[in-house]
C-alpha cells in the first residue's frame, strides 16, 4: 500500500507540473457474479470514483475532498464459444455535479492463452444519454493476468495485472480519443473471490488540448456466487 502511494504522488507531481487539467483520487469497485446454467452470466458490479486532488482552471494544485461519479451497473453475458463471450449491459450514473445519465453497454471478449499468461480482448461500444444528446463511443481493450508463482493461477495465490484500452468517442460533432493504462497486483482466494489493488491513469482527449489526466488509485473486488 505505501508503494503505491508513493506512485501515486509521484505521478501527481509529475503530471500536475505538464497538464492543464489533473485530477487524482480513490477508485473503489465490487462486481458480482452469478452462472445461470451453462452458458449465461449475471453481473452487478458498483464502482465510484473520488477526486482527492485536483489543478485545473479552479483548483491550483489543490488538495480536496469531491464525490466525481458513482456508476451501477449491471450486464447479461453468454458463453458464444470455449473462449468467447457475448454481454448487453446498462449503467445508471450518478454524479457529483447532478448531471445523472444513462449508458447502453454491448460487448464481446475473447481469450488468447499462452504458456504462462493469457491475454483477455474486449471490443465494447457503448452509448450514453445526455439532455444534450447521446454519446457514442467504440472502445478496445487488451488485459492480461500473470501468476507471480508457478503457470497456472491457484486459489491464495498472487498474480500481476496490466491492461491498456483506446476509446473513441463522438458526442456533439466532435471526435474524442482517450486512452487508459492499468497496472496492479491481484489476490485470488478461495470461493472464486479476487482482490486486485493498482494504478489506474487515463489520459484524454489525446490528439488535442488541454488534456486532463486522471489518476486512479483502485482498489476491486469480485466475487462469483
Amino acid at each position: 500500500m505505501r508503494s503505491a502511494i508513493g506512485i501515486l504522488v509521484a505521478l501527481t507531481i509529475s503530471f500536475a507540473s505538464h497538464s492543464q487539467r489533473t485530477y487524482v483520487g480513490f477508485f473503489p469497485e465490487a462486481a458480482v457474479s452469478k452462472k445461470v446454467g451453462e452458458s449465461w452470466k449475471l453481473t452487478g458490479k458498483i464502482e465510484s470514483q473520488h477526486i482527492l486532488f485536483s489543478n485545473d482552471a479552479i483548483s491550483n494544485n489543490e488538495w480536496g475532498y469531491e464525490h466525481d461519479r458513482t456508476d451501477l451497473q449491471f450486464f447479461v453475458a453468454r458463453n458464444l464459444t470455449l473462449r468467447t463471450k457475448g454481454a448487453l449491459g446498462y449503467q445508471f450514473r450518478i454524479e457529483g455535479k447532478g448531471k445523472n445519465s444513462h449508458r447502453t453497454i454491448q460487448q464481446i471478449g475473447w481469450l488468447s492463452n499462452f504458456r504462462n499468461y493469457r491475454l483477455g480482448h474486449r471490443v465494447r461500444a457503448d452509448q450514453t444519454f445526455f439532455e444534450e444528446g447521446v454519446s457514442w463511443r467504440m472502445r478496445y481493450r487488451i488485459s492480461s493476468d500473470i501468476p507471480i508463482n508457478g503457470q497456472v493461477l491457484d486459489p491464495c495465490e498472487n498474480y500481476l495485472i496490466a491492461s491498456n484500452e483506446l476509446i473513441a468517442e463522438y458526442f456533439e460533432s466532435e471526435i474524442n480519443l482517450e486512452n487508459r493504462l492499468v497496472a496492479g497486483i491481484g489476490w485470488y482466494f478461495k470461493n472464486k473471490q479476487k482482490l486486485e489493488l493498482s494504478i489506474d491513469y487515463r489520459l484524454d482527449p489525446i490528439v488535442s488540448s488541454p488534456q486532463r489526466n486522471r489518476i486512479w488509485t483502485k482498489v476491486s473486488f469480485y466475487l462469483n456466487l
